[in-house]
């Protein structure tokens, strides 16, 4: 899904800085959004789909909340990555969740740096 191409990876990055922003600015009203960070965005060679990876600070139960949430609002979110990208057309969005330990890296005693993404 992900390629190196330069023109996807700036994409990525400019929708990882406006999703963040409309996260912060409170442009998603619902309750069971959590603390939410947005840790990657990877976009297709085609720039039609990005994929944007979070992280949730807390309990399952509020991952999960938050998970119905983004889900739910992921039309809104869209439309305020549409009103601030300068490309013809909007790619689609959809957000996946990562554990901490995959976001960074983890290591286990007696065993090699396990990374994901």
């Amino acid at each position: 899904m992900a390629t190196d191409h330069p023109r996807a990876r700036k994409l990525g990055e400019r929708i990882k800085v406006i999703v963040a922003e409309a996260l912060e600015r409170g442009v998603v009203k619902d309750a069971r959004l959590g603390f939410v960070t947005i840790t990657d965005v990877r976009c297709t060679g085609d720039l039609q789909h990005a994929t944007i990876f979070y992280t949730v600070y807390g309990s399952d139960e509020e991952r999960t909340e938050t998970e119905a949430a983004l889900k739910a609002n992921t039309g809104r979110i869209r439309g305020e990555v549409g009103r601030n990208l300068t490309t013809r057309l909007t790619p689609s969005i959809e957000f996946v969740l990562r554990r901490n330990s995959q976001s960074v890296g983890y290591r286990r005693p007696n065993e090699e740096l396990n990374t994901f993404g």
